[in-house]
């Protein structure tokens, strides 16, 4: 088998004003308001409602993706193996006057779909590192948003993270993503989520190729979106 480049996620997944339609769309993460010594930081309530005068987005998943990358060294040459999907869902409730009581969804990722360019890679990142059949989607969880600005108008362009747990196959660990968020219009963002994660954590181990070697351990996670209100 020519397995040139192997690789894990990326999700990662909108993770911000993030997130959405592609698969279908999860039950909606409600965030209250809540400030910290270190600045805004809001913390996932799963169970509130989306609050008064907050618009909801969801992700065009044809025009935004997400995607993977690592290193490895294939026949003695450094290489940058990139995979990615557009397959993937989520939703963001956006407060404008008070950006901090915002709310994100959870974020589902086609594990299956995730491609790079070599068939045969693909297929032993589904059967072998993956194991799509028995663990069909990657998901985020958020869990908080830090740094979120006193309020949001459109032509603003602002960052912030977003912090939750991402599971691959049956693993979980913490993610903190940086998220930069452009306001296009009242009913449009775009933006960019990334993230470094490690495959020993979530024990996502390489086939043995003898022309492969040197895969690194840390792996980039981002996301290109661009999400519209309902």
């Amino acid at each position: 088998m020519n397995f040139k480049r192997p690789m894990i996620f990326t999700i990662v997944f909108w993770v911000a004003s993030l997130l959405l339609s592609a698969c279908t769309v999860p039950q909606q993460v409600a965030v209250p308001a809540a400030n910290s010594s270190a600045g805004q930081v809001t913390t996932v309530d799963r169970g509130s409602a989306a609050l008064e005068g907050a618009t909801t987005f969801q992700i065009i998943a044809e025009e935004s993706e997400a995607r993977f990358r690592l290193g490895e060294v294939f026949l003695g040459t450094p290489k940058d193996v990139v995979g990615a999907t557009r397959q993937f869902s989520g939703e963001i409730t956006v407060n404008p006057s008070n950006p901090a009581a915002s709310s994100v969804g959870i974020i589902q990722i086609d594990a299956a779909s995730l491609a790079t360019d070599n068939e045969r890679r693909d297929a032993a990142v589904r059967r072998f590192i993956l194991q799509t059949d028995e663990y069909p989607t990657i998901t985020l969880a958020p869990s908080a948003l830090d740094g979120m600005p006193a309020s949001v108008a459109v032509g603003d362009n602002f960052s912030f993270h977003v912090i939750g747990d991402l599971q691959i196959r049956n693993i979980v660990h913490p993610v903190t993503f940086d998220v930069t968020v452009n306001v296009l219009s009242d009913s449009e963002l775009t933006g960019s989520a990334n993230a470094v994660i490690f495959r020993s954590d979530y024990e996502l181990t390489i086939p043995n190729v003898p022309s492969v070697t040197d895969v690194s351990d840390e792996v980039e996670l981002s996301f290109d979106f661009t999400a519209r209100a309902n």
